[in-house]
């Protein structure tokens, strides 16, 4: 299988109280099929795909809160998870395997 790389954004939430320790991933909707064409991309429009991330972001968040943008890399595309089933409903034990 050949590689997919995306833009992954790195964010910091600040919140009414103050800037969190947490640092929020984001990936790009955008796929390349090479680390070289997502780096040439990100070298181009580096200025546009900063701005226009946070402010997507943070047109999305509860008043009061926003994100600042940490840093953009490429970076390979993720396995998918696989999805497993709800328990049964008679199913008390908690165990989900």
């Amino acid at each position: 299988m050949d590689k997919v790389f995306m833009l992954l954004f790195s964010f910091v939430l600040a919140t009414p109280d103050g800037p969190r320790d947490e640092v929020l991933h984001v990936y790009s909707a955008k796929h390349f099929v090479s680390k070289e064409a997502c780096e040439e991309t990100l070298s181009n429009w580096s200025y546009l795909i900063k701005n226009g991330a946070v402010t997507q972001l943070n047109n999305m968040l509860k008043e009061g809160y926003e994100v600042n943008l940490k840093g953009v890399v490429c970076a390979e595309q993720p396995p998918k998870i696989e999805e497993k089933s709800a328990p049964a409903k008679n199913d008390v034990s908690g165990n989900r395997d």
